[in-house]
């Protein structure tokens, strides 16, 4: 992925509401009402904590995508 900063896509069907992604990206992820991740467009993080938060994301259910293209 460039340098530039990507958007975050949530799988909800893979997500099981662990909430990791909501503390290492906190401005970015919120749970709703069905602890389902759900990602702020743009996002409200830095791109470090997106992909950290995509790393430890227990049933990979976040996606970064580029979108400086």
């Amino acid at each position: 992925m460039s340098e530039g900063r990507p958007r975050a896509v949530v799988d909800r069907g893979a997500c099981r509401g662990a909430g990791v992604c909501t503390r290492r990206a906190p401005h970015t992820f919120s749970l709703d009402a069905e602890r389902k991740a759900v990602a702020a467009c743009p996002p409200g993080d830095p791109a470090e904590a997106l992909r950290e938060a995509e790393r430890c994301c227990p049933n990979f259910a976040i996606r970064l995508v580029d979108v400086s293209r």
